[in-house]
Formats: C-alpha cells, structure tokens, sequence
C-alpha cells in the first residue's frame, strides 16, 4: 500500500486542544493547539502525529492506517474512528463509561501449614482479595466505595490504578484496558491519586508545593503566570489560601489532605481516585471535602472515593457498597442504600453500624481456580512534554529543599539558618583538622605518616558524601511514586539531586581545603606541576565526596526503609575505611575489586599526585606517580559517581512500577 504522502486525500480533520480553532477541537489541557490529522483515503483513515503524540494499542505511532471503529488517545481523551468519510465532530467522540470494573478476582498466597491426618501434609491456603467484583461509573460521577474492613477496598483501588494484577478480570477507564502504570497509553497515565498517607515535602511552603505540582503536570501553551494563577485559585477551593506562606510541617492533618487533593486537582485530572479523603477530618472539614469532590464532578472529572465515613454520601451521585471478598451487595443511588440494604440482608432496622456489622460477618463465596493469564505490558515511563523543563523544576525545588533542610527545627530561630547544615559544614571541618594533627610535615615531603594522612582525608570526603544521600529517596518514596505516574522518571529525579549535591560537596570541599592548608603547606619537590597542589587535592576530594554521594543514592534506592538505608551505608563506611590499601595489604584480585570504593581510588589519586611509596607489601598501580595515573584515577571517579548515579535511577523507575 503506499505512503500517504505519496497520495491524495479525500478528507482531512485537524485535531486541536480548547480555542485552536481546529476541525475538532477537544475539551483536554493536555492536546496541543495541532495536535494530530486524520486523513482519509478512499474511505480509510490514516492518523498522523503532529505536534503531539498519538497511541493506539498502548504505542505512540507517527502514523496509522485505522479501520472504522478503532480507537485512539489523543492528551487524555479517547477518540473512535467513525464510519463515514466525511464525518461530524461530534462523531469522533467515544461514549464509554469512565470507569469499567469486570469479574475482578484477586487472591494472595497464604502461609503453608503441616496437617497431620493420615500421614503428613503440607497445604497452603490462599486468600481471597476480591471474589468478582464488577460495577461501572460514568463519566463526571462521584462515586463513593464503602464497606467494613477487611472488604477489599484497597486492592480494588490498587487494580484500578494498575499497580496490581488481578487473577480474572479486567479493568477498563475511558474504554482502554489497564496495563502497568507508567505505560503512555495506558489509563495509569490520566489516573490521578490521593493517597491515604500524604507525601508532601515538610520543609515547602504549600504555594511552592502547588507551584512545583503544576510546573511538573504542565499542560500545553499554558504559561507561569496562569500556572501561578491557577494555583492561588485551588488554594481558595481548597480553603488554605489564608496560610499560603505557611510551610507542609506546620500544617494540620487536615490541611495537609487538602492540599494533597489540591496537588492533583492541579493537572485537570479526568479520573480521580482518593483512598480515605477524609481520615484525620473533623465532620465539618468531611463535609467540605466532600462538597469539593462533588465540585470537580461539575468540570468534567470522573472521582471515586473510599471511605468509611458515611455522614456526607448524599454528596454521591453512586454509592457502591461491599462485602467481604469484594463482592457488590449494592449499587445505586446512597438514598435508597439503606432500605435496599434492609431487606437483602434481613436487618431488623437499617442503619449503617448494623450494616457494616452484618456485611463484616458474611461469608465469602466461592471461587473457581481457574486462573486467568492477564496480560502484563512491559512498563513504560512517558517522557513529559519536555524532559530538559522537568528536569530544571525538579533541580529548583531540590536545591530549596537542600537549603531548608531541618526547616522544622529552625522556624524559631531568628536567623532562620537550619542547624542541620552546620553540623553537615562540621564533619569536613573536623575531618581537615584530624588531618592536620594527622602528620605533623603535612603534604611537605615523603614522610612515613603521609600514607595515613591521604586516607583520613579520602576516607571523610567519601562519609560525607554519603552522609548527604543515603536517607533522600527513602524519605520521599511516597512522593516520587506518585511523580512517577505523571512521568517524572527516576533518572531525572536522580540526576537533578545530584545535581544540587554537587554544588554542595563544592561548598563542602572548600572548607576541608581551606582548613587544611590554613595549617599545613601543600607543595613539596616529589608531588606533580599540574595542576597544583591546593587544585589537586581539591579535585580529588570532591570527586570522592560527589561518587559516595551517588553511592548513597543507590543505597537508598535499594532500601525500603530508613533502618536497611542505615545498615547499607554503614556497612559501605566500614568498606572503605578497612579496603583503602592502607590499613593492610590488598591481594591483587581484591585491588581490582575494590575499584568501586571511591575512597580507595582516592587514596591511590592523592598518592600518584604526591609520589608516596608503598611502605609495605605489593605495588598498586592506581599509585604510580605519573600524570597519566593521577588522571586515570580522577576518570575513574567520575564513572563511579554517573555510574552510581544511572544505578540509582534504574532501580527508582523498577520500584515504582513493580507490579505487586
């Protein structure tokens, strides 16, 4: 078949966002002003990518030859190709509900137990999760999920949001099937959540906490100042506009839920979901979330709630009510719940404790073994409009993030000067000093104690490099699994922590310099011309301190908590400080092996720099005073710290996109 710039279409409709004046213009911030075109050539029609991408089947296409019928995402919006050659605008549009849940079944493998009855046997019961669940909501509804504990309401929402597989079962939003989350074409992708737990960052104000949500969920061709504007408006929905300047630390639970949900509502969401809204809420503050739910209905979003409140669901336009296993024992109007409710479960009087009381005692059903083969893609991260613009804002905010660190303990003070910098400023200071008592000659000459004074130094650039990673990505772990699903990719969040790091070992450097040579002279005849003696210290120093640095983020990216970061970067301390080469003999294969320690290669750099010798056992090369070694080992620093840092990335987008 040819190409179809080799000929001539019959037909031709522009796709374009609000006020572009497109053939068919869409109602989605996320579709560019020319967008797509779809040509048609004797009756079949070619979708062709312009100024934005198109998927079909979970693939960005550049062009496709489409049978009526098929479906395509444009932004967030889903789009069928109709019959006619010459069709109505309104003819593009698909009716699908926003939310399909289909005979989900979800089981988690239980604990083995020994059974002795006739001999021995091992038997593992399994749990069930969900027991076919099934319902719809359609589009611009706030649907309310309720039900006892234990019911099945979090594995639900976790279905939905892609972050798990059913068993059997499907989940469908706007008609495309739910894949992975990250995937472009999947619904993870226009699926906004709330969590229950807020992962906010304590030390921003709550106008920079939005202003930094809304320039990493950037529509097209919006501008700062709308962006700016539109964040003071969801301040006042959100009723924390009065505390604009206030930091997340000094925030009430409340407040805090509420500018979650205002984080969210900055990308213009078309599906919402919100896992216990109003935990924490007094009824007052319930109700008013629930009005502002129920407001966001009104422009277009779909929202689905759990929650175990049952004082504000007249606020719902569908109330879905489970049972243990997931199963639907009501789906309607929350007016007529309880009657309803009533008589299907033999209630005496309705009223919701005796509901819930009688639900948490229903058994579950049973469910066929059969297990179905659903479909896992291959997770996607989409690339947000511009990857260079995410990662200058996600840079912006790390560096007031570094620079308010320990906000929370300083906001008395006077100076506003966290102390949690001081003492990170003290440890290379005392570490420069120990040096100077180390060796009373200094770098002057080839004395016996130069060895042990290089590795004190190469050994507290490297603590404290990892000093000022180690605990980042386990303490934002809930924010940057929610980042990740609006396409921030771990690389860039890596790359842009290591990027304001750097600066900051900068800093930190020049005080280890600058108090070392405050004591001690730095040249002697044996040590190299080039580049210099403060110069060559300096550079070697920070390069061990920025490769510990991105040592620590790996070992946070590996560890599921504060505790296992701990114990990592402890144990990578006693590493380099026992495998430098200088508190005992290396064998040769363990000299190669530790090249990864950046403490090692920067002992071996400061001791090719300055020709210090071996005092015993066997030659390391990385020691040879030459000026090719000495910058060999710089090199080998540098790709530690990429190395480290492209590590810890790969593990981050892995982590957040794990299926469970």
């Amino acid at each position: 078949m040819l190409k179809p710039e080799y000929r001539v279409p019959s037909h031709s409709v522009m796709f374009g966002g609000p006020g572009s004046g497109a053939h068919v213009s869409i109602d989605d911030p996320s579709v560019a002003r020319e967008h797509a075109k779809a040509l048609c050539y004797a009756g079949q029609w070619v979708v062709v990518a312009k100024k934005g991408p198109v998927y079909v089947d979970g693939r960005s296409v550049r062009q496709k030859y489409l049978p009526a019928g098929s479906h395509f995402i444009l932004g967030q919006t889903t789009l069928t190709v109709p019959d006619s050659s010459n069709p109505q605008p309104n003819e593009w549009f698909r009716l699908d509900p926003g939310l399909q849940v289909s005979r989900l079944t979800v089981k988690r493998k239980g604990e083995i137990s020994l059974r002795v009855k006739r001999g021995v046997s091992l038997k593992r019961e399994d749990r069930i999760l969900l027991a076919g669940t099934s319902f719809t909501v359609n589009k611009s509804e706030l649907a309310v999920i309720v039900g006892p504990s234990g019911s099945g309401k979090t594995t639900l929402l976790n279905v939905i949001l892609g972050s798990a597989a059913p068993d059997v079962g499907e989940v469908r939003v706007f008609g495309q099937l739910v894949a992975a989350p990250g995937d472009p074409a999947s619904p993870a992708m226009v699926i906004h959540s709330v969590p229950q737990e807020t992962s906010l960052h304590k030390q921003l104000s709550i106008r920079s906490t939005l202003r930094y949500a809304a320039a990493l969920r950037e529509r097209e061709g919006q501008s700062r100042y709308n962006r700016n504007i539109e964040c003071e408006i969801l301040t006042e929905r959100a009723g924390i506009a009065q505390r604009a300047k206030a930091p997340v630390c000094e925030l009430s639970g409340g407040e805090r839920r509420r500018l979650s949900l205002a984080v969210e509502l900055a990308a213009d969401p078309n599906l919402l979901i919100l896992d216990e809204p109003g935990s924490g809420l007094d009824a007052g503050h319930d109700r008013a979330m629930m009005e502002t739910l129920k407001n966001c209905t009104k422009r277009g979003t779909t929202v689905v709630c759990v929650t175990h409140n049952v004082s504000n669901l007249n606020f719902a336009d569908r109330l879905i009510v489970l049972a243990h296993g997931g199963v639907v024992v009501y789906n309607g109007r929350p007016g007529d719940a309880l009657p309803a409710l009533k008589s299907k479960l033999s209630l005496t009087k309705a009223d919701w404790p005796d509901v819930m009381y009688a639900l948490a005692r229903r058994p579950l059903p049973c469910v066929s073994e059969q297990r179905q083969r659903h479909p896992r893609h291959a997770p996607r991260t989409k690339p947000l409009k511009c990857p260079l613009g995410t990662w200058l804002w996600l840079s912006r905010r790390q560096f007031w993030l570094t620079l308010l660190h320990g906000r929370e303990a300083s906001k008395h003070s006077i100076l506003k000067v966290p102390f949690a910098h001081l003492w990170v400023a003290a440890l290379p200071a005392l570490g420069a000093y120990l040096a100077v008592l180390s060796a009373k000659s200094g770098w002057q000459n080839r004395s016996g104690d130069t060895d042990h004074l290089i590795a004190l130094l190469a050994t507290v650039a490297a603590l404290t490099g990892a000093s000022l990673t180690y605990s980042d990505l386990v303490n934002e772990a809930r924010v940057v699994d929610r980042e990740n699903r609006i396409g921030v990719s771990g690389l860039q969040v890596v790359s842009a922590k290591l990027t304001v790091v750097a600066f900051h070992t900068a800093a930190l450097t020049s005080i280890m310099v600058a108090v070392y040579s405050w004591k001690r002279m730095m040249g002697n005849s044996y040590a190299l011309q080039t580049p210099g003696p403060v110069l060559g210290m300096a550079i070697t120093i920070y390069l061990v301190m920025l490769s510990s640095a991105a040592a620590g983020l790996l070992i946070s990216a590996f560890s599921i908590n504060l505790h296992k970061a701990v114990t990592l970067v402890t144990a990578l301390a006693i590493m380099q400080v026992a495998l430098n080469n200088v508190l005992f003999d290396l064998p040769a294969l363990l000299q190669r092996l530790t090249i990864v320690l950046p403490a090692r290669v920067g002992v071996a750099a400061q001791a090719a720099y300055l020709a210090q010798p071996r005092n015993s056992g066997s030659p390391d090369w990385l020691w040879t005073h030459s000026q090719h070694i000495w910058f060999f080992d710089e090199i080998i620093l540098v790709t530690l710290a990429v190395g480290f840092a492209v590590a810890a990335g790969i593990k981050l987008d892995y982590r957040c996109r794990k299926v469970s």
